[in-house]
C-alpha cells in the first residue's frame, strides 16, 4: 500500500524524491530548500516532543493535581484536572477550598431551558443534542462524588452512568450527591460488574443509555473543557471526539488508514 503524505502522518515525515547526485540527501537536503520560518517550526516541534517524550518515559502519565488519588505516578495536562496523591496531603480544609473553587469557577455557556423537554423541541434548537455521561469506576469513590457534581453543571448531560467494575464495593445513586444549585440535575444510574470487564464496561454502559450519544470518562480528571468538545460533537455527531494532547492525536493519526 502506498502512503500519501496527506497531512494524517506526523510532521516529521520526509517524503519527497530521490536527492540528485552529489546533492545532500535526507533532512539535510529538506532543510536547506526549508524556509527559516518552516525551519524554526520544525525545531520547534522537534523539541517539544523530545520533551514530551521524556516526559512520559520518565514514569509521568498526563495528570495534575485537584482530589485524591490511588494512582502513585499522575503529573500534569493542560486544559484537564487529575487527582494526584499531592492531594492526600492537604488538609480537609484545603481540599475542600479547592473543590469548591472548581465547582463556582466552572460552568456551561449553554443553558438549562434549551434542554428541557420543551427547550429541544423548538426549531432552533434542532441541532442540540442531549447526551449520556459514562464514569468507569474501580476504587476512586471520592473522586467520583466530584466529578458528578462537575458533570451536573453542564445542561447536556441529561443522565451519568456509573459503571462499577469492582465486585468487592457495592455502589447505589444514594452515594452520591447531585449539584442541585443547577437548573436541572441529570438522571443517576448506577450498575456493579460482576466481575471487573475493563474498558469494555465504558461501550456495555453505552449501550444502556437512554440518549443516543455518550460522553465517555474515567474517574480521575476533570474535562476543562467540555464546552469545547460538545461543539466540536455537535459539527459531526457521527465522529468520534476527543480531548487529548496534540503528541498523542498525531501519533495516532499517524496510524489511521484513510480514503481522503
Amino acid at each position: 500500500m502506498n502512503r500519501i503524505n496527506n497531512g494524517n502522518g506526523l510532521p516529521f515525515y520526509l517524503g519527497g524524491s530521490r536527492s540528485r547526485p552529489g546533492a545532500p540527501g535526507g533532512v539535510l537536503a529538506y532543510t536547506k530548500r526549508m524556509s527559516p520560518g518552516k525551519l524554526f517550526i520544525l525545531v520547534g516541534f522537534t523539541i517539544l516532543s523530545i520533551l514530551a517524550l521524556h516526559r512520559i518515559s520518565s514514569g509521568s502519565d498526563l495528570r495534575s493535581s485537584s482530589a485524591p488519588s490511588n494512582n502513585s505516578d499522575h503529573g500534569k495536562s493542560q486544559g484537564k484536572v487529575f487527582f494526584r496523591t499531592e492531594a492526600e496531603t492537604m488538609t480537609p480544609e484545603q481540599l475542600s477550598l479547592v473543590v469548591d473553587h472548581v465547582l463556582a469557577t466552572r460552568k456551561s455557556l449553554y443553558s438549562f431551558d434549551d434542554f428541557t423537554e420543551e427547550g429541544l423541541l423548538r426549531t432552533n434548537n434542532d441541532h442540540l443534542l442531549p447526551t449520556t455521561a459514562i464514569l468507569l469506576s474501580w476504587k476512586r469513590h471520592v473522586n467520583l462524588r466530584l466529578i458528578i457534581k462537575y458533570l451536573s453543571r453542564y445542561p447536556y448531560i441529561k443522565e451519568i452512568i456509573i459503571w462499577n467494575n469492582n465486585p468487592e464495593a457495592k455502589l447505589s445513586p444514594g452515594d452520591f450527591e447531585l449539584d442541585r444549585t443547577v437548573a436541572s440535575a441529570p438522571e443517576l444510574k448506577v450498575y456493579n460488574s460482576a466481575e471487573n470487564v475493563q474498558d469494555v464496561a465504558k461501550y456495555m454502559a453505552c449501550s444502556l443509555a437512554k440518549y443516543k450519544h455518550c460522553y465517555i470518562q474515567d474517574d480521575d480528571w476533570l474535562n476543562h473543557h467540555m464546552d469545547a468538545l460538545y461543539t466540536s460533537f455537535l459539527s459531526n455527531p457521527q465522529q468520534l471526539h476527543a480531548n487529548t494532547l496534540p503528541l498523542i492525536n498525531m501519533e495516532h493519526r499517524r496510524w489511521t488508514f484513510t480514503n481522503e
